[in-house]
């Protein structure tokens, strides 16, 4: 017991915790991505934080409380992973970072070749929109003014440029025997 008279979790109601929410949690985070290494290491991080803070850890429902903090950490590990692809894709990023090393499930410099191949393949159009939201940060409704089109030719030319682009990387990227992390193009190119 703590000063407040609040129970603190011991190694057995942990134990048990962890074996009665591991595996829901993994599912749950499966649909976020296939990348069972990235599900797994999320799920371990979020029982580990648990563990660590268990004296200030008050909760009712520690299922809903391990799949919530689960679901914000795989959301913000996706959001990390899209934005140091862009940073990639722009040339910002060193080649030589840690982010790069395929046994981190980064990308390579193969990806990041496969990527502008794909976005130079795509009609004028798709292009012209793919790269004003994508490389200028415009909104659709920016890209609509400045082309002077509706927000629906943007939304529309944006999921061809998208469709086309994940196709043709993934692709290209397996055809010649890489293994392409399915993070990356599930979470970039479909934002």
């Amino acid at each position: 017991m703590d000063s407040r008279g609040d129970i603190i979790l011991d190694e057995n109601d942990f134990r048990k915790i962890y074996d009665s929410y591991y595996l829901d949690i993994c599912r749950s985070l499966s649909h976020y991505t296939s990348d069972l290494h990235a599900v797994e290491d999320v799920v371990q991080d979020v029982f580990i934080n648990l563990w660590r803070n268990r004296a200030e850890i008050r909760v009712r429902d520690y299922k809903a409380y391990l799949l919530y903090c689960a679901r914000n950490r795989m959301l913000n590990l996706l959001r990390d992973n899209r934005r140091r692809l862009q940073l990639i894709v722009r040339g910002q990023a060193d080649a030589e970072s840690p982010t790069c090393a395929e046994d981190d499930g980064g990308i390579d410099q193969e990806l990041v070749r496969l990527v502008h191949e794909a976005i130079a393949k795509l009609p004028r159009r798709c292009r012209e929109v793919y790269l004003l939201s994508k490389e200028e940060g415009l909104t659709y409704k920016q890209i609509a003014g400045q082309l002077g089109i509706s927000v629906k030719t943007v939304e529309s030319q944006m999921g061809i440029a998208l469709r086309k682009i994940r196709e043709e990387v993934a692709g290209d990227y397996r055809k010649r025997g890489g293994k392409l992390p399915s993070i990356i193009l599930t979470y970039y190119f479909l934002w």
